[in-house]
């Protein structure tokens, strides 16, 4: 280092100084560091640079945090830029950078690789076609162009996707894109709250992630500036509940700035979502294969949260899904999570997909329910309580508040009898369920993860579970074992925990699904106040055979979701028999349904349900595209309903309209409706709903149609095309000028009203001899704004339009808006925009434009000067005015004079020795001289 410093010190020029500081970042890095540590992108991460260091093989962000450490350590100003996707890991990826202290500029280098594998920059890639990049961030040291700020502005209390890059939130950034890649400008045009936040989201790594957000304008519009083209992969999105929910269909960004709209992905009835490590395991792999084939689906993987694939599942509009987790994924904790993502499918904070979590002991034991059959008639049942015993044809149940009391009721019976049985009743379960005829299962109590006590307020037996295995454990302490086998359903509406897999080798709903049980739904914490749980029976025994288990399950959420949406429940619910938002806001997402949601566990319609209903969804002959929805109950006895009457589509459905109900209050929903009813209602009544509706599409899971502008060239590139159509206008040759158009046109992709863009338009065209084309810009440009009558009226650029009347009437329209300047009258009394100039001494008219003794026009860094040139026969002097526009949209023009005539004459044979004097750049000895 000290030979370096050396060399630094003794070079004579920049140059030489550039190398050798060039050659001392290349030793460090890829001679003393790369011996020392290097890149493993499967390394150690979340490593300090002494940790770095003993580990040797650390991922790329604690790489390059110790090789800033490490140039920081010599003086050398050193930061990192984050590229939120990486084409070559189809993932995200960190380097380091540092200053150049000759040229002032950032140096990337790839941390630690050895110096036959590393070229020193990443000049080589900046300067390679099809660099896939979407977006590309340096962490700012300090401040960076007096600016310092935070890549996504999230305020107090709003949220942004699990899926964004916490580095981009957290870090000071600034967007360097455009140093690495062509970019271009997205916009979409939306009626959205001024101040919405949108992200723009990236295909990576087989999941959309999003890399940028931006916030609504005062019209509403969304832009993304300096992203990424090379047929990128992007869709505008929203937050909600924590994931990503998508805005826009899918689209590519193709490299000359236009959009694609990608096709939508195939619709699924069913979607299967397993992590990429479960999809990874042979055994586990080979059950999402087969739930694949037997459901026709979609397999769909994740990295680290479910969260991750929302806009790909949300795309499919599935009316199952299916959450494949090996006990040690499904926690309670992603059970919750599952409830959050099936609600967030669409913008409406209800449900989207009938769901169930698909998990075992074993990858074996939940292949089980593969071969799990479609339906479920559910007959003979047994409960550890009395409850719902009259709803099913065959019923033992067992009280769990009174010793040795039971209930039976047999097919022919009409209700159950209330018999006596046995002090300790473990034996009787044990038996029914080694049967193999039991349907179903439904408990109350006591009860933890591990086992369930038989009996609630009396010392009891119970059923356990030991190494996976169910069994029945006597109150003396004996251990029968279970051995059941077929098809059921438990449900555990009342238990404590059951639901919860704590111990993934001792779980009760694990035990009870290796035991056959296609569908499970039970608590994940403690239950005290049981909406959730209890209320499932509200819709799967109450109404008999109109819902399934899955579809209670279903919909005894949204009813929960409802009151909480309506926000009537008072606060703790002290002494209110309707409950509490306390309790909803509890029970909400902590009831699992572990099995297969699509498997139809129905009871066999045994005695009248609460109340019949009817529901159709039958085709509008009169109106093409439209549905009509008729709905109604009539009820069989006089009772006051405690859920909602409801009605699931069997297809999604949008745009209600025609509505007629006698509903106390009712709920829409794309995918449902409810109707609530205050009061008691009598035996007989009837109560209906008729509506109209649209098939919902693909494209309506957005806000709406794709609505994208083609891509916008970025601020820079504005800037750049804006100051190359003036160097090719100047030159004023037929090709020059063709090619400024091709620039200005790319200004005018970016916002179609840049006025400067188009009054230089109407230049080119002017001087390329198209009138109607040059008329026709300048007309845009009038109405965009541009009222420089003066400027327009002595541009030589425009000498083709002179005598055209079209012409003096937007140099007319331009004048007139032009407040406070005077816009003199013509001879016949018009105002046609020709100023007469006056003679700086005795203010006499000297003509306009065409009186001028001569005029040049030149360019002096990028700003245009006409000096115009008049005699006065009566004074003998000059009179001199100079044009100064700086393209800006502002232009002065100042007088000047009088000039003699010895002076004036010199000037005016200068300028006629020009062949064009209108020729901003003109090199001839005239232009250089006056000059």
């Amino acid at each position: 280092m000290n030979e370096f410093a050396k060399s630094y010190r003794e070079a004579k020029d920049d140059a030489t100084r550039v190398a050798v500081f060039e050659d001392m970042i290349f030793w460090l890095n890829s001679t003393w560091l790369a011996a020392r540590i290097t890149y493993a992108p499967r390394g150690s991460p979340d490593l300090n640079p002494e940790e770095a260091f003993q580990e040797k093989k650390v991922r790329c962000t604690d790489l390059t945090i110790s090789t800033i450490c490490l140039l920081r350590t010599f003086g050398i100003a050193a930061t990192s830029v984050r590229c939120p996707w990486w084409p070559k890991e189809n993932s995200n990826h960190t380097w380091a950078c540092v200053m150049c202290p000759v040229r002032h500029k950032w140096l990337d280098i790839e941390s630690g690789l050895p110096g036959e594998k590393n070229e020193k920059y990443f000049a080589r890639y900046r300067n390679e076609k099809n660099k896939p990049i979407a977006k590309a961030y340096r962490v700012v040291p300090g401040e960076e162009g007096g600016v310092v700020r935070k890549t996504l502005m999230i305020p107090e209390g709003e949220f942004w996707p699990q899926s964004v890059d916490r580095y981009l939130v957290l870090k000071p950034m600034v967007d360097v894109t455009s140093e690495y890649t062509r970019t271009c400008s997205v916009v979409s045009k939306r009626n959205l709250p001024p101040g919405t936040l949108m992200y723009l989201a990236v295909w990576n790594d087989n999941r959309w992630s999003a890399v940028a957000g931006a916030r609504a304008a005062g019209d509403g519009s969304i832009t993304f500036e300096q992203v990424g083209c090379y047929d990128c992969r992007y869709l505008f999105a929203h937050c909600v509940g924590g994931g990503l929910q998508p805005a826009t269909q899918p689209f590519t960004l193709c490299e000359d700035g236009s959009i694609r709209p990608d096709p939508m992905p195939d619709l699924a009835e069913v979607v299967v979502v397993a992590s990429e490590r479960t999809a990874k395991d042979p055994d586990w792999k080979e059950l999402v294969d087969a739930l694949v084939k037997k459901h026709g689906a979609v397999r769909v993987t994740y990295n680290q949260r479910i969260d991750e694939v929302r806009l790909d599942v949300a795309l499919r509009m599935p009316r199952y899904v299916l959450f494949v987790a090996p006990p040690d994924e499904a926690s309670r904790q992603f059970v919750a999570r599952v409830h959050q993502f099936t609600r967030a499918l669409d913008l409406d904070p209800y449900g989207d997909a009938l769901w169930g979590i698909v998990t075992g002991y074993t990858a074996g034991d939940a292949m089980k329910l593969v071969d799990a059959p479609t339906s479920l008639p559910v007959r003979k049942c047994i409960a550890g309580t009395g409850g719902w015993g009259g709803q099913v044809e065959d019923f033992t149940g067992y009280s769990e508040g009174e010793q040795g009391v039971m209930w039976r009721k047999e097919k022919t019976d009409t209700a159950p009898k209330k018999l006596e049985c046995a002090a300790d009743t473990t034996k009787d379960f044990v038996d029914a369920l080694n049967g193999n005829g039991i349907d179903m299962m439904w408990t109350s109590g006591h009860a933890t993860e591990r086992d369930w006590q038989i009996g609630y307020s009396f010392p009891s037996g119970a059923l356990i579970t030991e190494d996976g295995q169910l069994a029945g454990r006597t109150r003396k302490g004996e251990k029968l074992p279970i051995e059941t086998t077929n098809p059921k359903v438990y449900f555990a509406p009342g238990n404590c925990l059951i639901g919860n897999i704590a111990d993934p080798n001792n779980s009760m709903c694990l035990s009870w699904l290796r035991a056959g049980a296609v569908q499970f739904a039970g608590y994940t914490v403690p239950t005290w106040y049981g909406y959730m749980g209890w209320g499932i029976a509200e819709y799967f025994f109450q109404l008999q055979d109109t819902f399934s288990f899955s579809e209670s399950f279903f919909l005894n959420n949204q009813s929960l979701l409802w009151d909480l949406e309506r926000g009537a429940l008072p606060a703790d619910g002290a002494g209110d028999p309707k409950g509490s938002r306390k309790g909803h806001l509890y029970d909400r997402d902590v009831v699992a349904l572990y099995g297969d949601p699509s498997v139809d566990a129905r009871v066999v319609r045994v005695t009248a349900p609460r109340f019949d209903q009817t529901a159709s969804v039958s085709e509008n002959k009169e109106e093409h595209g439209k549905v009509r929805i008729s709905f109604s109950i009539k009820m069989n006895r006089k009772e006051t309903l405690p859920r909602p009457a409801a009605f699931i589509f069997p297809r999604r459905l949008k745009n209600f309209g025609e509505l007629k109900h006698d509903a106390t209050d009712l709920l829409l929903t794309d995918s449902f409706m409810m109707m609530s009813f205050e009061g008691e209602l009598k035996e007989g009544e009837t109560r209906s709903a008729t509506l109209v509706a649209e098939e919902m599409k693909q494209d309506d899971v957005f806000l709406g149609p794709l609505g994208l502008e083609e891509g916008r060239p970025s601020p820079r590139e504005i800037v750049e095309a804006h100051n190359k159509a003036l160097v090719l206008l100047g030159q004023k040759d037929p090709e020059s000028l063709k090619q400024a158009l091709v620039e200005l046109e790319k200004i005018l992709k970016a916002d179609n009203r840049e006025v400067t863009a188009l009054y230089n338009s109407a230049c080119a065209w002017s001087l390329l001899k198209d009138k109607a084309k040059a008329l026709e810009y300048l007309e845009r440009a009038v109405d965009a704004g541009w009222n420089d009558w003066k400027h327009a009226q002595v541009d030589t650029d425009l000498e083709t339009l002179r005598d055209e009347p079209a012409f003096r009437s937007l140099l007319d329209k331009m004048g007139k808006r032009n407040e406070g300047e005077e816009h003199p009258p013509a001879e016949d009394g018009k105002t046609t925009g020709v100023e007469i100039m006056k003679c700086a001494k005795c203010e006499r008219d000297l003509g306009g434009m065409d009186k001028r003794a001569a005029f040049i026009c030149v360019e002096v860094m990028g700003d245009e000067y006409i000096y115009s040139y008049w005699f006065c026969d009566a004074c003998k002097v000059y009179t001199s005015e100079v044009y100064h526009d700086r393209f800006d949209g502002e232009s002065s023009k100042n007088r000047r004079g009088p000039i003699s005539r010895e002076e004036g004459d010199k000037l005016v044979e200068l300028i006629k020795k020009c062949p064009d004097p209108a020729r901003k750049r003109c090199e001839c000895e005239a232009h250089q001289r006056f000059w």
